[in-house]
């Protein structure tokens, strides 16, 4: 299917003393979607104590993936006609996002600064899957008389409320240049789905509730540089609304976990430096969103477990 999208754009920057302001204008002309505006807008304020606020508001939409307009499964039955399991619809419509976030960030302590962010964002029209007679769809051959498909669900609203923290420090301690990084993220998710209300209640956990990062690199000994990153994130549901025939096996939770990445190098010369790098290194199983909503697909999608890595970096100039 071809279709053309001609995207004009307007971006500003003003200086009002310790006002800064920027933002923009986007108008998408395409030819399945229609016109669409898209303006954002931010505001920081800087003090002369080294205190930033800023302020920032959007509103833009999401078109639907190919992968998903188009996602077909079928084949031949034991009968003698033709299973299908998905079926397109080049009718779906994009998703419309609307987003604001408050921050400020100020020095803490002696070498240290602090960040705090508080963000809020909206999701309407969203693509959700759906299970449709075949009467509404152009597809007689199925033995069954359902098909599954992608459909716009004017009813459905996701909002999301939530925060995140940053501490920054560097040269904690100076004799080895220690630097340390923790970042703290809490959200509140809700996903109001009216036509799964009666499978999963009429909210759904679909994000974690904390998830946290903490990066410390130092120099224990000369040219020796060491640089440490851990990752955990709490339980939470797995983020997929699938087709009534596998709600009882893909609603399940998946759990938190926790997860260390090192890399370490030494300077051969002032240009050359040889380093490893281990990723994941206490081998933590765990699993991420599911690829499609066929019944074919893994009900665990696993990520990278224990990972060595060992190389040699030339720095040109």
């Amino acid at each position: 299917q071809l279709f053309t999208n001609i995207s004009p754009f307007l971006q500003f920057y003003q200086k009002v003393n310790n006002l800064r302001f920027s933002g923009g204008i986007r108008y998408d002309m395409n030819t399945l979607y229609g016109n669409r505006l898209s303006p954002q807008l931010g505001i920081l304020y800087k003090s002369q104590r080294k205190v930033a606020v800023h302020l920032s508001l959007g509103s833009a939409y999401k078109a639907p993936p190919s992968s998903i307009t188009f996602q077909s499964l079928a084949y031949p039955a034991a009968t003698g006609g033709i299973e299908y399991q998905v079926v397109p619809n080049t009718d779906l419509e994009p998703e419309k996002f609307t987003t604001m976030e408050l921050g400020i960030s100020r020095p803490a302590f002696k070498r240290g600064m602090i960040r705090q962010t508080f963000f809020w964002y909206r999701i309407t029209d969203h693509i959700i899957p759906e299970t449709l007679p075949l009467s509404d769809v152009p597809y007689t051959s199925s033995v069954d008389d359902s098909v599954n498909s992608w459909i716009n669900n004017r009813d459905a609203i996701t909002n999301m409320v939530g925060s995140q923290t940053t501490l920054i420090f560097n040269d904690l301690v100076r004799r080895i240049n220690l630097d340390a990084e923790l970042s703290l993220s809490f959200l509140n998710r809700q996903d109001h789905l009216p036509d799964v209300v009666d499978i999963v209640k009429r909210y759904l956990t679909l994000k974690p509730k904390h998830n946290g990062k903490l990066k410390v690199s130092f120099y224990p000994v000369k040219k020796l540089y060491v640089n440490i990153e851990s990752h955990w994130e709490t339980k939470w549901l797995q983020v997929l609304i699938p087709f009534s025939q596998v709600y009882s096996s893909l609603f399940k939770d998946s759990d938190g976990y926790y997860s260390m990445n090192l890399m370490t190098s030494y300077e051969l010369s002032n240009e050359l430096s040889i380093y490893i790098k281990a990723t994941n290194l206490f081998d933590e199983p765990y699993g991420t969103i599911n690829a499609t909503l066929a019944e074919e697909n893994l009900l665990y999608n696993p990520q990278l477990r224990r990972n060595f890595q060992f190389g040699l970096s030339y720095r040109l100039n």
